[in-house]
């Protein structure tokens, strides 16, 4: 039995590590990515588009998030959520505005139970 344990372990290690590394490259470079968008001027233009592989951020622990992206845009109060503008600092008076949002709806846990980006309007 242990033999067993040991082997499907092993295969499925690499998966994992795989995984949690594509995760922190992915919060570093979208960290990088925020830092960058908000040091714009007010309403400067952006390309920015709905990150690729935003699945492996499920799991992550709500702490990392906010080490790695800085503070929320916006704090949902009902469904435990963070959203995170990537665009340059939006006037007030402006609603909406094509670009992306990407928002992390949390477990109990304080853990990333799903990852979300859609344009806004």
């Amino acid at each position: 039995m242990r033999y067993i344990f040991s082997i499907i372990l092993l295969l499925f290690a690499p998966r994992a590590l795989a995984q949690g590394s594509l995760s922190s490259t992915l919060l570093t470079e979208l960290g990088r990515q925020l830092h960058q968008l908000r040091a714009m001027p007010m309403g400067a233009y952006t390309n920015a588009h709905c990150p690729d592989g935003r699945d492996s951020l499920v799991g992550t622990e709500r702490q990392v998030l906010k080490l790695k992206l800085g503070t929320p845009d916006y704090i949902g109060r009902h469904d435990l959520s963070w959203s995170y503008f990537f665009t340059s600092p939006v006037p007030v008076s402006q609603n909406g505005g094509g670009f992306p949002e990407l928002t992390f709806i949390f477990s109990k846990g304080n853990r990333v139970a799903s990852v979300t980006c859609y344009y806004s309007k």
